[in-house]
C-alpha cells in the first residue's frame, strides 16, 4: 500500500453539548500532511487551533465531542483513526509519534525541573531509553 499522506484530517467537527443542542467550535475543517511536512494553524483567540489538536491526541476537555475522521499514517499496515481509535492505541502513539506544544508553558512544563530532566521523563515513559542513555539523548535532542 502506497502512503497518500502521513496525517489526513477529513470534515473535523467539534463542539460541546449543552441546553439541549451541540455548539460548534469547530466546523467542517479538513487538511493533510505529507511526510517531512509542518503544518501550522492560524486564527484568533477561540477559532479551535488546540480544539483541532487536542483532538487528535484525544485530550479534549470534558462534555466536548469531535466527529470526521483523522487517518494517520504511522509504521502498522494500516491507517489509525486517531478520533476513533481505543485510549492504549492513542496512548502509544501519543508523545512518541505526534506531540503537542501547548500554548501556556506553566501548563505544560514545571519550572522546578529543567527542560532537559521533563524531555528525558517524557524519553523514559516512552521506553526509549533509560537513566544516562535517557539523559544523553535528552541533551542531544536540545542540541538539535
Amino acid at each position: 500500500m502506497k502512503q497518500e499522506s502521513l496525517l489526513t484530517v477529513e470534515n473535523l467537527t467539534i463542539g460541546f453539548s449543552g441546553n439541549g443542542r451541540l455548539e460548534e467550535v469547530v466546523s467542517g475543517i479538513s487538511f493533510l500532511i505529507q511526510p517531512g511536512e509542518t503544518l501550522g494553524l492560524v486564527g484568533e483567540s477561540g477559532s479551535g487551533k488546540s480544539m483541532t489538536a487536542m483532538a487528535l491526541l484525544q485530550l479534549m476537555p470534558a462534555g466536548a465531542m469531535a466527529s470526521g475522521s483523522a487517518l494517520f499514517y504511522n509504521k502498522a499496515a494500516k491507517p489509525i483513526d486517531l478520533l476513533a481509535a481505543d485510549h492504549e492505541t492513542i496512548r502509544r502513539i501519543r508523545g512518541k509519534e505526534i506531540s503537542m506544544v501547548f500554548q501556556e508553558p506553566f501548563s505544560s512544563f514545571n519550572p522546578v525541573f529543567t527542560c532537559g530532566e521533563q524531555i528525558k521523563e517524557t524519553i523514559e515513559n516512552h521506553g526509549l531509553a533509560i537513566g544516562k542513555q535517557a539523559k544523553k539523548l535528552s541533551l542531544d535532542w536540545l542540541a538539535q
